[in-house]
């Protein structure tokens, strides 16, 4: 798992990806079960996670064209997010793109946000070995608990051991989800890295 966090006025970029490579006898088979996905399904398999993950005290919900993650589906929304239209990744690539425009954990005043869930198949032509990527990366989101009237190292403090963590936990989840989904389709793990 390849794990990265940086900080910049306010602002987070963090990416959870998890690279797995792929025997050449195996690219066409993995290949053939990504053309079968496209980004509405890698944000219904993200929300079904999240969902599983909370025990259902996080709940997925579409609410006029957005997605909202609300406390018990019923409750405030945590974060509202706008799912770009013909999000793709092209050949062997499934890429969702979804903007944070609300919710309690986003600053209101500072849009931009964007979640990018991304599945793809890199060619092992020039390598040898394909590899199979899957990646949640949270790019320009301003946090609500960075925001607060408090120094910012305490901020920070909130923020890292809350907020982050549980992001941090819920996409390394996900994006293990995902691949085993890809493996246990494909029929087989022996073509795949042990490491696994």
């Amino acid at each position: 798992m390849i794990d990265t966090f940086q900080l910049a006025d306010g602002k987070v970029r963090a990416s959870q990806r998890l690279l797995l490579p792929v025997l050449p006898e195996m690219e066409g088979v993995v290949a053939s079960r990504l053309a079968t996905r496209n980004a509405g399904h890698l944000v219904d398999d993200y929300t079904r996670y999240i969902a599983w993950w909370t025990w259902g005290l996080v709940r997925p919900a579409r609410r006029r064209g957005d997605l909202a993650l609300s406390l018990g589906g019923h409750g405030p929304t945590i974060l509202r997010l706008r799912i770009s239209e013909g999000a793709t990744g092209g050949i062997n690539a499934v890429v969702a793109v979804l903007s944070i425009v609300g919710g309690l954990a986003a600053v209101a005043a500072s849009p931009g946000g964007l979640l990018e869930l991304r599945l793809a198949l890199h060619s092992g032509a020039s390598s040898g070995n394909a590899v199979l990527e899957a990646e949640v990366l949270v790019e320009q989101y301003a946090p609500f608990l960075l925001a607060l009237p408090l120094p910012h190292a305490i901020r920070l403090a909130i923020y890292r051991g809350t907020q982050a963590r549980l992001h941090r936990a819920i996409a390394e989840g996900f994006v293990r989800s995902v691949v085993a989904q890809i493996v246990n389709e494909c029929g087989t793990t022996h073509h795949f890295a042990r490491t696994y």
